[in-house]
């Protein structure tokens, strides 16, 4: 959980992230799947758990931006 003002800079990265999981089965499935198999590998290591979700993190936060600002539409 994660709480910032509402005007934060994060604000958005992570809304963005979670919605593009809501609506991206394939994203969230694989994202479920890693952590699911790091939480396997490392149960008492959270700096290796989160050390192996940081590169796919960063690839959906990435992807997970372009789609939410695609999603705005310009006022007409």
């Amino acid at each position: 959980c994660h709480l910032y003002a509402a005007d934060h800079p994060e604000v958005e990265r992570h809304l963005a992230f979670r919605d593009y999981l809501r609506a991206h089965p394939e994203a969230r499935n694989a994202y479920a799947a890693l952590k699911i198999e790091l939480a396997r590998q490392h149960p008492t290591d959270i700096v290796a758990y989160m050390d192996g979700k940081d590169g796919l993190i960063k690839q959906l936060e990435a992807a997970a931006l372009g789609w939410s600002r695609a999603q705005v539409t310009p006022d007409a």
